[in-house]
């Protein structure tokens, strides 16, 4: 890499830098000031102009800075959120299709599930994942800030059960993002506390589960969490 010219300069922070033109690869390249590619939300792809000409490269950069000055910054506050749910009850107007005409959790009409198999098994048409018959319920969500410039996006964690969240591209698909209040902020964590005591209640009778310890819940008429 071959040194063409180098400039020092201020930018608009104040901040002394010096702009340094090199010559690679049949191409002249200018790497943009930290400050600049921090504000600007650049990534690493971003962080340098390339040109063919000493001219083109100094044009570009002059538009780079050109853009920084006159960036205008949008922050919001933001809510990411996903659930994933396994195990359903088998809504009123499915009763139907099940064979005797009314909510069973033993078979359904036309499967392979049969009254004379004895299994368990809740219908998950209605809320599905990976088709299992299990119950359960993942829950993640986080407060976030959300900064736009130059149509550029970048995310900060403020508060909730996310703690670590990996590049935006990586995990945006993943979450529904809604605008942030402070009602739903506390129905989220409403939803948090409640289900943990739920867990904690669930864990109380079932987590060290014994023989003898069965043999008690089944005959003191436990109230159901539900009930």
């Amino acid at each position: 890499m071959a040194k063409i010219a180098e400039e020092s300069l201020y930018l608009k922070n104040g901040e002394s830098w010096k702009k340094i033109i090199n010559y690679s690869k049949g191409k002249f390249r200018i790497k943009l000031p930290q400050s600049l590619c921090t504000e600007m939300n650049y990534t690493n792809f971003d962080k340098e102009v390339i040109g063919n000409s000493e001219d083109e490269v100094n044009r570009k950069w002059k538009d780079e800075y050109e853009k920084w000055i006159n960036a205008i910054e949008r922050v919001e506050t933001v809510i990411w959120f996903k659930a994933d749910f396994q195990g359903a009850l088998l809504k009123k107007e499915n009763w139907e299709n099940w064979n005797d005409g009314k909510y069973n959790p033993y078979a359904k009409a036309n499967t392979n599930n049969s009254m004379a198999q004895g299994c368990w098994e809740f219908c998950h048409d209605d809320i599905n994942f990976n088709n299992c018959s299990s119950l359960g319920l993942m829950l993640d969500w986080c407060v976030l800030e959300k900064k736009t410039i130059c149509e550029k996006v970048s995310f900060k964690i403020l508060r909730g059960r996310k703690r670590a969240l990996s590049y935006y591209n990586t995990d945006a698909g993943k979450y529904t993002e809604i605008e942030w209040t402070q009602e739903r902020e506390d129905f989220f964590l409403q939803l948090d506390e409640s289900f943990a005591l739920m867990i904690a209640k669930v864990y109380k009778a079932l987590g060290d589960l014994t023989p003898e310890k069965l043999i008690q819940l089944t005959e003191s008429n436990i109230k159901l969490i539900g009930q």
